[in-house]
């Protein structure tokens, strides 16, 4: 099992690891950020600067237009006439997800996301 040692961060903001990570503890730490990263998608667009060190975030329209929110549905047309037979075709139409949006307004409502777009100036 590979570990690995606390990192070593000059700024003073980041605090080292106390603990020597796992290998299976890093994997699981990247791949939550890097859902979080899809959760957040889009959210440049939604970011304006009333000065250049006040970043205001529109809630409303990410909330509108984030990726995140649309899920992929398929449907199933069949289309049946009487010189052809039935013909099953698959479409898919992108729906938005009442739970997703549910997740992504307490998300973009945290201080901890208000931080975050602080931090990604």
């Amino acid at each position: 099992q590979e570990h690995y040692g606390a990192s070593n961060f000059s700024d003073t903001r980041h605090l080292p690891r106390l603990e020597v990570e796992s290998l299976a503890e890093r994997e699981f730490r990247i791949t939550v950020a890097h859902q979080i990263c899809g959760l957040i998608r889009g959210y440049q667009e939604c970011l304006f600067f009333v000065s250049a060190s006040q970043p205001v975030f529109n809630r409303d329209r990410f909330l509108r237009q984030a990726p995140a929110l649309f899920e992929e549905r398929k449907r199933k047309l069949v289309s049946s006439t009487v010189s052809v037979p039935s013909i099953s075709v698959a479409s898919n139409s992108k729906i938005l997800s009442p739970r997703s949006k549910r997740f992504l307004s307490g998300l973009v409502n945290s201080a901890h996301f208000h931080a975050l777009l602080e931090k990604l100036d």
